[in-house]
C-alpha cells in the first residue's frame, strides 16, 4: 500500500494573440458577410450595407491595426517593466503597462461588437454592435 501514483504532467498550449486576432476578425467578417448574403432579399439596403462594409473593414483594416498595437504595446511593456520605484523609469514602467491594457480592452470591445452584430436579429442591434 505504498504505491503513489505518479504526478500529472499538465501542459498548457499557449496561442499567441497575433495568431488568434487575424483568425477571429476573418471570422466575424465572414459572418457578417453570411448574414448580409441571407438578408439580401428581406433588409433594407442600408442594413446589407452596414454589413458589408463592416465585414470588410474587420477584415481589412482592424486585424492589421489591432495586430500592429498589440505588438507596440508588448514591445513597450517587455523594454519598460523593469524593476522601478521612481522617477522617470517608473513613468515609462507605468505608461507601457497603461497601453498594453487600453490595447487589450478596444480589442476585447472589436471583437465583443462584431460579435453582437453576427448575433442581431433587429437593425437596433446590429447598429449597436457597430458602436
Amino acid at each position: 500500500s505504498s504505491y503513489k501514483p505518479p504526478p500529472l504532467s499538465r501542459s498548457l498550449t499557449v496561442l499567441s494573440s497575433a495568431k488568434v486576432l487575424p483568425v477571429a476578425y476573418a471570422s466575424a467578417s465572414a459572418a457578417l458577410l453570411y448574414k448580409a448574403t441571407i438578408k439580401l432579399n428581406t433588409s433594407t439596403k442600408a442594413e446589407i450595407a452596414v454589413l458589408l462594409s463592416t465585414s470588410a473593414l474587420s477584415l481589412i483594416n482592424f486585424a492589421q491595426l489591432d495586430n500592429a498595437k498589440l505588438k507596440s504595446a508588448k514591445i513597450a511593456y517587455t523594454e519598460n517593466t523593469g524593476p522601478s520605484s521612481s522617477g522617470r523609469a517608473k513613468q515609462e514602467r507605468q505608461a507601457a503597462l497603461t497601453w498594453k491594457s487600453v490595447v487589450r480592452i478596444k480589442i476585447i470591445g472589436n471583437v465583443l461588437g462584431l460579435l453582437r452584430m453576427c448575433f442581431a436579429t433587429k437593425m437596433v442591434g446590429l447598429m449597436r454592435g457597430a458602436a
